[in-house]
């Protein structure tokens, strides 16, 4: 039995633009579900990330988080695989990139 995400780490796409319906969906169902967002200062700005609704700005990436969600291509994947090798923490990625070859699915 698996326990629920209740923190989550958001890395996106270098080109916000391309993931901003993914992220606003994230975003709504996060918070209906009380599920923690926490965006790094770089994801805050550029996403315009303000403190609510469940979401965290300019929080660390760190391993107090259960799961890490990647919007965007392979880059932007290996940063998440990086950021938590070793950790046991999950990375989940949504393909919005050019190819995706080490997403989890497509969008």
């Amino acid at each position: 039995m698996s326990v629920p995400a209740r923190r989550v780490t958001v890395l996106t796409h270098r080109r916000p633009g391309e993931v901003a319906a993914a992220l606003s969906s994230l975003r709504r169902l996060a918070a209906k579900d009380g599920i923690e967002l926490r965006f790094d200062p770089e994801e805050t700005r550029k996403h315009a990330v303000a403190a609510n609704g469940g979401c965290v700005p300019d929080a660390a990436v760190s391993t107090d988080v259960d799961l890490c969600v990647v919007l965007g291509g392979d880059g932007t994947i290996l940063q998440a695989l990086r950021a938590y090798a070793d950790t046991g923490i999950p990375v989940f990625a949504v393909n919005h990139g050019e190819v995706g070859f080490l997403a989890t699915v497509d969008p």
